[in-house]
């Protein structure tokens, strides 16, 4: 997994905004001075002041998201920072920021994982969904027993991207997509039912809760070059208290929880189409990217309905009989 670390940067400027890349990091200016080719490119003289407090050596901008998105994201991480004004490149002073010539930025820094995303692989070997399904059972191993106060606090409400809220959502959004014909329409409705029937096996001391990535979706699964191989997953951000996932091989899961782990595949799947198409309706503009696993979603859903293929019975045999090949 990434380690996170919170930092101060005190430069002479804002710092633009730039696109993130999963290319090779830039490498550091190493020779200390605020000239040469990190100036032309742009660099802007900053001193950055660690977690822990002690200021870091001058560096030239760091290559990153847009500072102020990423300012929100760790400001919760506690950083400490030193408020006098600091020297910068050699020769270069950094202004003061009493009176708003210097600008300090909260930013997040995370270790760099070489590769590229699954949603760029175009053939899904069984190989590397096998390497994704024990990358996500060594992710909900480590993350076993870690209870964050926040996680804590959130888990007295309840997302609606939660198993226990998916009866909720499907029947208060589906009624009202007017893309979804009524076969698919009557599709979801028939899972927030079996959902709903399910609520007292959910809560069962059978189906014990952690907390989970929750959005290992294939925008935020890291690949090796070659596609072979998970490497790495990214986005914490929708760290959840649920349900485990079946990752087998690495985490076994008891009886009850397997007994669920079809429905739960087919909620989440109709928790996505749903939510999905209603964020079409309210922001139209972002359909390309909102509407992108909706395809695949529906294959994947029809497949997963009991008789559609096979019975229940039959749906769980074959995972688990997969997880074990």
């Amino acid at each position: 997994m990434q380690r996170v670390q919170a930092a101060g940067v005190l430069t002479n400027a804002p710092l633009p905004p730039i696109a993130p890349s999963l290319g090779d990091p830039p490498a550091p200016n190493r020779g200390g001075k605020g000239g040469g080719a990190d100036a032309a490119d742009g660099a802007v003289p900053c001193r950055i002041a660690a977690a822990d407090g002690e200021a870091g050596a001058p560096h030239p901008q760091p290559r990153c998201p847009d500072a102020s998105g990423a300012a929100g994201a760790a400001a919760g991480g506690g950083a400490e920072m030193d408020g006098a004004a600091a020297e910068g490149a050699e020769g270069t002073e950094l202004g003061d920021e009493a009176n708003g010539s210097a600008h300090w930025h909260v930013v997040r820094c995370v270790t760099y994982v070489r590769g590229r995303l699954l949603s760029s692989v175009e053939h899904l070997t069984p190989e590397l969904l096998r390497s994704l399904g024990r990358m996500m059972g060594r992710v909900t191993a480590a993350l076993a027993g870690w209870l964050p106060p926040a996680l804590a606090l959130a888990a007295c409400g309840r997302s609606d991207w939660h198993p226990e809220a998916g009866c909720e959502v499907l029947r208060r959004l589906v009624p009202d997509l007017s893309t979804f014909d009524q076969e698919r329409r009557s599709m979801l409705l028939h899972v927030a039912d079996e959902l709903e029937r399910a609520a007292p096996r959910l809560a069962s001391p059978g189906v014990p809760r952690q907390v989970c990535h929750a959005d290992a979706n294939d925008d935020n699964c890291v690949v090796s070059d070659d596609g072979r191989t998970v490497v790495g997953l990214i986005d914490y951000g929708d760290l959840a208290i649920m349900p485990r996932a079946g990752y087998q091989e690495v985490v076994p899961l008891g009886a009850d929880e397997l007994a669920l782990l079809p429905l739960l595949l087919r909620g989440r799947l109709a928790q996505s189409l749903a939510m999905g198409a209603a964020s079409v309706a309210a922001d139209p503009g972002n359909a390309a990217y909102l509407m992108q696993t909706q395809r695949p979603g529906w294959r994947v859903i029809r497949l997963l309905t009991p008789g559609s293929v096979l019975p229940e019975e039959g749906l769980l045999q074959l995972l688990v009989e997969a997880s074990r090949s």
